[in-house]
């Protein structure tokens, strides 16, 4: 975890952001634009340590045609996209959030590899809120989502 620490305020300190201390669980998350939450993630990759980049981009559906066109909206994307090689939309095993993730180790991560990952992430994501807000009836991001109390506005 120090590692992960290390870099995080290397990262902050270069962009001038408060910062990001991984809590107890080995994640952080940070706001965007005060309408998409994302979290950075300890996380293990074969042994090795990595971090996971997460942006919730929408609530599923619990049943009816929009879940079933969530889903395959998803499904299609994740076949077709060669625009962000290692980024994976998938739903959150919560069962409801749709999520935009990548996962790297961190042996390849410098303070500007991360930001230019944050960016291109960031980006995709927001482009999927819009995508799944097309859908008719699309729920918005509601109160289920992760405490954003203590994100990082940026």
């Amino acid at each position: 975890m120090i590692h992960q620490q290390t870099l995080l305020d290397a990262f902050s300190e270069q962009h001038g952001f408060p910062p990001l201390q991984l809590d107890d669980e080995g994640g952080c998350q940070l706001l965007i634009d005060d309408k998409l939450p994302l979290s950075l993630l300890a996380y293990s990759l074969q042994h090795e340590p990595a971090l996971m980049l997460r942006a919730s981009i929408g609530l599923l559906a619990a049943t009816g045609i929009l879940r079933q066109q969530s889903l395959e909206l998803l499904a299609r994307a994740n076949y077709s996209t060669t625009d962000a090689p290692g980024h994976t939309l998938a739903l959150a095993p919560d069962g409801c959030q749709l999520v935009l993730f990548g996962l790297r180790p961190l042996a390849t991560l410098t303070p500007q590899d991360l930001a230019e990952w944050l960016t291109q992430l960031t980006r995709q994501a927001l482009e999927w809120q819009s995508r799944f807000a097309l859908l008719p009836e699309q729920l918005a991001l509601n109160s289920t989502l992760p405490s954003q109390h203590d994100a990082i506005r940026i």
